[in-house]
């Protein structure tokens, strides 16, 4: 049976749902927030008349429920969740499961990575550090090897002065805490300015002469 809903600008064939969704993200982290969206047809519809309307009743696999179209839902434990929508009008019901659909994985520990933009160059000399930790890290401390540092997960640091530079960078979360250091990872040179000395400076023919190079701004 199918009921023709009308309105202004309408006409809708109302007939029993076929219950489907989607959810994002799948997998991740506890505690791991996922966004789920009814893709069910047909689209709802209720009745200033009639009162015909349709519902939602979601299970998220850890004996919690919602009712409404589209739940957000924390996962706070690790594991893998079936989850099920059940969709309802007036024609009928439907009932999506998936299996196993979300993967919340247990929370380890993170390690400490991380890249630069450029590991060298002329004084002043700006590099964008990358963080590339792998353990969903919650905090970041950064050591720049000159006296400064930085909180940032990707922070963008000026090296004004000539000099090589070991930088570490320290992850944290609540299952602890890693530090990767790079010894002399930056190198930043002044200008240079071309000098150099002779010996002897003069002297009888054949006359040998050792030159030196005593140029500055490089390191």
């Amino acid at each position: 049976m199918t009921i023709i809903i009308t309105d202004e600008n309408t006409t809708v064939p109302f007939k029993a749902p076929i219950a489907t969704f989607s959810a994002a993200p799948t997998s991740g982290e506890a505690p791991l927030k996922v966004q789920f969206t009814d893709k069910s047809t047909p689209f709802p519809y209720t009745d200033k008349n009639t009162g015909i309307s349709t519902s939602w009743k979601w299970s998220f696999g850890d004996s919690t429920y919602s009712t409404v179209q589209y739940p957000a839902h924390t996962y706070s434990k690790a594991g893998n969740y079936t989850v099920s929508l059940t969709v309802k009008n007036a024609m009928g019901s439907d009932t999506k499961t998936i299996k196993n659909y979300i993967v919340a994985n247990e929370l380890k520990a993170p390690v400490a990575a991380f890249s630069a933009s450029q590991t060298s160059g002329k004084a002043p000399l700006t590099v964008k550090f990358t963080d590339k930790s792998a353990g969903s890290p919650a905090s970041w401390k950064w050591s720049f090897g000159d006296g400064s540092s930085s909180f940032a997960q990707n922070p963008t640091h000026k090296y004004s002065k000539a000099g090589k530079y070991t930088v570490s960078l320290t992850v944290k979360n609540a299952r602890g805490s890693n530090t990767v250091t790079k010894t002399y990872y930056i190198t930043v040179i002044d200008k240079p300015t071309a000098a150099f000395s002779a010996s002897p400076p003069s002297g009888k023919t054949p006359l040998t002469v050792k030159f030196t190079d005593t140029s500055t701004g490089f390191h």
